[in-house]
């Protein structure tokens, strides 16, 4: 039952963000500042949201810290609520679903920026074969003897 309903949610997540890519219109010039302002509050809030919480968990180096900064993706949610402001408001709004969808690319392209680095920090923290413990007990290869 768990699988289906694993199945069953990403089928409507790919269908809502296949509708909304049909959707999505480029934001007007005139609506860069904003959108910047509010790309500008969520990282504020964000940064805030993590320091604020740091002193809760203690073990936490500062390279985590900085992916948990740039984990704060938008989705869904926002596009839904944007989708919501244009139907009950009208036309008068046309503009938020266009914000709305530029904030999520935006805050999407983070994410991917903290995976990269996430990726790059794991890297270096992987073992090299020659740290890489052997199995106690395990069969030792034996030597190639030159032909």
């Amino acid at each position: 039952m768990l699988a289906f309903h694993s199945e069953l949610t990403f089928l409507v997540r790919w269908f809502f963000f296949v509708l909304l890519g049909i959707m999505a219109q480029v934001v007007a010039k005139a609506y860069a500042l904003p959108i910047l302002g509010i790309l500008a509050a969520l990282v504020l809030a964000r940064w805030l949201a993590v320091q604020a919480t740091r002193w809760s968990i203690r073990d936490v180096d500062r390279r985590e810290t900085s992916i948990l900064f740039l984990m704060f993706p938008r989705g869904l949610i926002t596009a839904v609520l944007a989708l919501l402001v244009l139907a009950a408001r009208g036309q008068a709004f046309f503009y938020v679903p266009a914000m709305a969808f530029t904030v999520v690319l935006f805050t999407n392209l983070f994410v991917v920026v903290a995976a990269v680095r996430f990726k790059a920090g794991l890297a270096g923290l992987a073992p090299s074969e020659e740290e890489t413990p052997s199995l106690v007990g395990a069969p030792t290869p034996e030597p190639e003897l030159p032909a």
